[in-house]
């Protein structure tokens, strides 16, 4: 008996595995059971952003940094880069700056010693910065940086492999290199190479401690700190990290971050909230009170306003105010649109989750809506001091976000368009949020001044794009704007451009609906429209790509790459199966070639060759018509419906119906949840799909649903399939053989029902569910010749229909 002698556990782990291809297809899904890969912020839906106009330096502090991609150190000045260009200005720019760069950062302590050692260098010709070291005149220089490579040989980082490294340092040796150093600081060199020589005894001093060394390290720090070279910023560093007392260390980290734009990073995530917290509370020095403050706020992923507004009252020109701010705003944003939008939870899930109440994200999202009121009035309050065009931004787009759309408008169409390209993209995004939240946007008018500002978008908004050249349009606020109208759309019922905008935003979200690359056939095309389309949306999407005079609006939302026709007409077959009209699925299916199923996708390896109306994978013996397809074919599967369908109507007696129904209950079994041709309803499957209508579909297992109810009744409840084989047992009645058949089957509907069921399986019961149909089987029909070679082939049907467990 195959798979029906097994539990219904069994049964569900023995679903059809999945090729590596269809696995491949759904790449962001592990296992295709669960959520899309992503960064941590790409599950946050953060559309407000130009906080870090020119000051790069910043973006790593931001809410939604890896989002927007802002964290980029192409963007500013690496601390490397600083230092090679200081040695090309004291070579009086005649030594490239590659060079330098190449023998500062890409080699070895070991090669160059070995080299200025032996006064050997032709494993450096051609290298004008050692070309320059080596001349008579530098002598001084080249000692510098041989002394320097000597300290970074004493740090010796050993790779062990598998992400392990070990860092050993020589202490004896770093002592007397410590002691060069000072000496050579204290010496009448040129500036440049006093400051190195002094860096480098603070670094030695870090790795070497020696409590004497105190003065000289304070007078050395003196002397670096007054000066603008990149040796000011690492001594910063260092000097903090001497400091033996706690706070102290944190007083000297908090002026690190502030004043050292290459160390900003370092010094931010060496501090703790706890150590800002008590600096801010113990120390008399008010710019640190405040510069604590303010860091303590950019590590807060919660409600940040008291330090907002303790920075404001203390220090209104403070420049990081506008981070401060940017970053209160994306968190309002990831709490109020994340769900919404991106279907994901809020970011910070304990936010959400620490309530007693019966309802604890609805309470909180309630109490995030208050928040953003308070947060307005602040910001408003702040603006009244300073209004400049980005508080004005900031303050529209909470007006957008508390639905005051009049009063963001008044704001925005008061402005004259910024020049800084960073603002006029925040602008821009915002005035295009606030019509797509204050016009009816299904109007022609509205969609072509739409498409007017997403043009004009997409002509400054250069963030990295995603499988470029497949979409159109960079991810980023854009990116973000197209999945917000996408859903804007979808709440109208307008599918199709709900649709391609999603596909255009290519943003993936916590939802089984991946944008569209690769072969033209592929899934990605039909995803979105699997989900939430109706066969009359997939004309609609035909006509729009064959149109050939399109709209702007329309040209804004055509794919950059189309599907092939034959993956549309599928689905518009396959939607009219989930109406359970396979007349009209077969005209859509004509338009197939009879081998498109067969080369297409994964049809071939999840529709059957034998006939939708045998059962043979669940009992082990012919049951249906026992007809043949030539090819995976869900035209050839759709004709054998239909035939069976004309052969019931056709019927003369009650035994003849009872024999049809019986076939067409099995062929609902087979394109169920359960069955051999399941990908005549579906598209996709796994073990993990959610149990059950009132689970959300919003978890990225594969699900059918949305669309309508019957999606869960008849694909998961088999509900069609139940009520036919009732049907054929009424229509039995007298005939034994065929009675014992439909009671079997029905036993095997109501195990594969309850094991979908979420209360079964929350069930505190021993064992898999027996179906009180096999008992019924049992007493009326275990003298039949089917349930002889039930038992016989499936012990595990006879002992539970009379009752021996």
């Amino acid at each position: 008996m195959k798979a029906f002698c097994n539990t219904i556990a069994q049964l569900l782990k023995k679903l059809p595995a999945l090729s590596l291809s269809f696995i491949l297809a759904f790449v962001f899904s592990a296992a295709l059971a669960c959520g899309p890969g992503l960064f941590e912020d790409d599950a946050r839906f953060c559309l407000f952003r130009p906080s870090t106009i020119n000051y790069p330096q910043l973006s790593a502090m931001q809410y939604s940094q890896k989002l927007f991609h802002y964290f980029n150190r192409e963007d500013f000045e690496s601390e490397n880069t600083i230092n090679c260009k200081e040695w090309q200005q004291v070579t009086d720019k005649t030594v490239s700056y590659n060079d330098i760069f190449n023998l500062q950062y890409h080699t070895s302590p070991d090669s160059f010693l070995a080299a200025y050692q032996a006064q050997k260098w032709e494993n450096f010709n051609g290298n004008s910065f050692v070309k320059w070291l080596t001349a008579k005149k530098n002598r001084r220089f080249l000692e510098y940086f041989a002394t320097a490579k000597a300290i970074e040989r004493t740090q010796d980082i050993t790779d062990k492999g598998w992400g392990h490294y070990f860092h050993k340092v020589e202490t004896s040796t770093l002592d007397s290199l410590k002691q060069v150093c000072y000496t050579r600081y204290k010496k009448k060199l040129p500036a440049f190479l006093r400051l190195r020589y002094g860096f480098q005894f603070l670094k030695c001093a870090y790795y070497a401690v020696d409590p004497n060394d105190q003065p000289k390290i304070d007078e050395v720090f003196k002397t670096l700190a007054s000066n603008s070279s990149i040796t000011s910023q690492w001594a910063y560093i260092y000097y903090a990290l001497l400091q033996q007392e706690n706070l102290q260390q944190a007083h000297y980290l908090v002026k690190a971050f502030d004043i050292c734009d290459a160390k900003k990073y370092r010094a931010f995530s060496l501090l703790s909230v706890a150590t800002l917290d008590t600096l801010a509370q113990t120390t008399g020095d008010h710019y640190i009170r405040v510069m604590a403050r303010a860091i303590a706020a950019m590590k807060n992923p919660g409600r940040s306003l008291q330090d907002i507004q303790f920075v404001f009252d203390n220090d209104p020109a403070n420049k990081y105010l506008p981070l401060l701010i940017t970053r209160e705003i994306n968190k309002l944003e990831d709490w109020l649109y994340s769900p919404e939008v991106l279907y994901f939870q809020p970011f910070l899930a304990e936010n959400y989750f620490t309530t007693t109440v019966d309802d604890p994200v609805r309470y909180n999202f309630e109490y995030d809506k208050k928040y953003l009121e308070e947060f307005l009035e602040q910001l408003l309050r702040i603006q009244r001091f300073k209004s400049t065009t980005f508080l004005n931004i900031a303050v529209a787009h909470l007006y957008n976000m508390s639905h005051q759309h009049s009063s963001a408008r008044d704001i925005l169409f008061n402005m004259e368009e910024p020049v800084v390209k960073e603002e006029r993209i925040s602008f821009l995004l915002e005035k295009l949020f606030t019509i797509v939240n204050s016009k009816p946007i299904q109007a022609d008018e509205v969609k072509n001044e739409i498409a007017a500002l997403v043009e004009k978008l997409g002509k400054l908004d250069d963030a990295e794009r995603y499988y470029s050249p497949y979409y159109s349009y960079p991810a980023g606020g854009i990116s973000s704007v197209l999945l917000y109208l996408s859903r804007k759309y979808q709440a109208l019922g307008q599918t199709v451009i709900a649709g391609l905008l999603y596909e255009k935003a290519g943003i993936r979200t916590n939802e089984y609906i991946y944008p569209p690359y690769g072969e033209s056939n592929f899934y990605g095309f039909i995803s979105y429209f699997e989900k939430y389309a109706g066969p009359e949306d997939i004309d609609e999407l035909l006509k729009l790509k064959h149109k050939t005079n399109k709209t702007p609006f329309e040209q804004m939302i055509n794919p950059a790459i189309w599907g092939q026709d034959e993956i549309y007409y599928d689905l518009k077959g396959t939607l009219y199966i989930r109406r359970s009209d396979f007349a009209s699925a077969m005209e859509a299916f004509r338009k197939l070639p009879d081998n498109f199923w067969d080369t297409a996708y994964e049809f071939k390896a999840y529709l059957p060759l034998t006939s939708v109306s045998d059962v043979e994978q669940i009992i082990s013996f012919p049951t249906g018509n026992q007809k043949k397809y030539t090819v995976a074919s869900k035209k050839q599967v759709v004709a054998d419906v239909l035939q069976i369908e004309t052969l019931l109507q056709q019927a003369k007696t009650n035994q003849q119906k009872a024999l049809y129904t019986l076939w067409l209950a099995n062929a609902r079994l087979n394109i169920s949840y359960f069955g051999k041709a399941w990908m005549l309803y579906a598209y996709g499957k796994t073990s993990n799909e959610p149990s059950g209508p009132g689970d959300s579909y919003h978890f990225a297992y594969y699900y059918i649903n949305p669309n309508n109810t019957n999606n869960t009744e008849n694909y998961y409840y088999l509900k069609d399939a139940r009520r036919l084989y009732e049907q054929a047992l009424q229509l039995a009645k007298g005939d034994n053989e065929l009675s014992a058949r439909c009671l079997l089957m029905l036993s095997v509907c109501d195990e594969y029902q309850h094991a979908f069921d979420p209360a079964e399986s929350n069930s505190t019961s021993t064992g898999p569910y027996r179906s009180p149909f096999k008992k019924e089987l049992g007493r009326l029909y275990s003298k039949t010749k089917f349930f002889e070679t039930v038992a016989v082939s499936c012990p595990d049907v006879k002992a539970d229909a009379i009752g021996s467990r």
